[in-house]
């Protein structure tokens, strides 16, 4: 392991050689140059390993340059510009956001001349509240010591927690708990909303029609974010419904949304069903704009707006998973959630931490398909006879398709003609055959299996822009079953 006084004298060796370059001669090296020369031997000197750097694909608008793992746990990240690029708020936003929607702590925004550090515990809009200090390389020596908490050692032995005051920690809410609480107040002001307005209704059907709406607004959302429908489409439609644009009700045009989606993803999550019965649902517009802009800003309003595509799948499946744990009673005053512990032990409804299922993937599904072809790996059927919401299934998923675009680069071939051709990554194509043939589940609970499906949906569009996704969406109805 470096010592702090080896990591000292290994900085001033890349402080020096930044120091040697004119300021034009800085400003005119591509951003991967500054990377490759000095923003990653800057984090090397600093303890971390080749191993422990992961470098992002630049597929999704936002994504940030690295995220620093220690073991299976991903530490830090961070984002990288060059040097004539100044760090503004913007950029620094940027980098908090997707630490904060990935859960980790820290991010560090920099073009090595500035070097910015940021807590991730929240994602507020007024971004100088997150920067913990901010250095210029010139200083990198003078004040060592504060870099030094941004090394490996630091974070091992959780030095750099203590530039966080326990009221920092106290008082923001990480992302899985924040969309939680607000998914839970939606259900709330939807429950409400129908037992008032529709009381023949049973609460089964209240269950089922409240689950069905979130499920798509969550998909819109989500499919907003990534680039493949306009951004703020959902906004949109409540800014025209206030101003007037609208010939119909907010409901009634939110519906038609839903028949588009319908059309052009194709999915079961848009059929129609219990919402399109003109008899059971009608919602008021008050409480339908207060829903959208909770998936947009949050119940307080106070954040920078949600990011779904920078939200990975396994952290929404644990969202969900602790959602399916909270029931809906209703009473003769009131609707109200009650969390019923009985449920998730006799459903069997538990979340299992993404480091334990990154390795039993891997050890088994990895291990499993690494020396087949891809025509036999097309052949492997992975089944999860207990799926939840499908973190298990999203993992697998993910391997399998790994595996496969690792022996495409290689060049092998395959005798399935959707596998001829190899471009960077797999398209989308490629990705629904290996979505709909090798990956299966099953769950007791009917709710868990609708998510399941919504959150494999979402995997599979990951990556996917307007550009890309040129073709309907599987059904999934044979392949997560109740």
């Amino acid at each position: 392991m470096t010592t702090k006084e080896e990591a000292k004298l290994e900085v001033e060796k890349i402080v020096r050689k930044f120091s040697l370059k004119s300021k034009s001669e800085l400003d005119s090296m591509p951003e991967e140059d500054i990377k490759f020369q000095f923003i990653e031997p800057l984090f090397e000197a600093l303890g971390w390993n080749r191993e422990d750097i992961s470098k992002e694909k630049r597929v999704l608008k936002g994504r940030a340059d690295y995220i620093l793992r220690i073991g299976n746990q991903e530490s830090l990240v961070v984002e990288a510009k060059k040097t004539n690029v100044s760090l503004s708020e913007d950029e620094g936003r940027q980098a908090v956001s997707y630490a904060y929607h990935r859960k980790i702590k820290f991010s560090v925004l920099t073009n090595f001349k500035y070097f910015r550090v940021y807590h991730a515990l929240s994602n507020i809009k007024n971004i100088d509240k997150n920067l913990l200090f901010w250095l210029e390389f010139k200083d990198f020596e003078k004040e060592f010591d504060k870099l030094w908490l941004i090394s490996r050692e630091s974070f091992e032995k959780q030095e750099i927690n203590k530039l966080l005051s326990k009221k920092d920690e106290k008082q923001f809410v990480p992302v899985d708990e924040s969309i939680l609480a607000d998914l839970l107040e939606i259900r709330r002001l939807l429950s409400n909303d129908l037992k008032k307005l529709r009381n023949y209704l049973t609460d089964e059907q209240i269950d089922e029609a409240i689950q069905i709406l979130i499920d798509r607004l969550i998909f819109m959302r989500s499919a907003e974010d990534r680039g493949l429908e306009n951004q703020n489409f959902l906004l949109g439609l409540v800014k025209d419904s206030r101003e007037g644009r609208l010939k119909v009700k907010l409901w009634p045009a939110l519906d038609e949304q839903f028949k588009i989606f319908d059309k052009s993803y194709n999915s079961k999550l848009f059929s129609s069903g219990i919402l399109e019965d003109e008899k059971n649902i009608f919602l008021d517009d008050e409480n339908l704009e207060k829903i959208i802009k909770i998936l947009y800003f949050g119940v307080e309003n106070k954040q920078s707006r949600y990011m779904f595509d920078e939200i990975p799948g396994d952290l929404l499946g644990s969202i969900y998973e602790q959602y399916l744990g909270v029931v809906l009673r209703g009473t003769e005053q009131r609707v109200k959630l009650d969390s019923e512990s009985g449920k998730r032990k006799k459903m069997g409804i538990y979340y299992t931490p993404s480091y334990i299922v990154d390795y039993i993937v891997k050890n088994t599904v990895g291990e499993y398909v690494k020396d087949k072809s891809i025509d036999e790996i097309l052949e492997v059927r992975i089944v999860d006879p207990a799926c939840g919401s499908g973190s298990f299934l999203i993992r697998a998923f993910q391997e399998v398709c790994d595996a496969v675009e690792e022996k495409m680069k290689r060049g092998d071939k395959s005798k399935n003609s959707t596998f001829k051709n190899y471009e960077d990554r797999l398209n989308l194509a490629q990705k629904i055959t290996i979505l709909s043939r090798c990956v299966y589940g099953v769950d007791l609970d009917e709710k868990a299996v609708e998510l399941a499906q919504l959150n494999l949906l979402l995997k599979l569009l990951e990556g996917e822009t307007r550009e890309t996704r040129k073709l309907l969406l599987p059904n999934l109805k044979n392949n997560i079953k109740n």
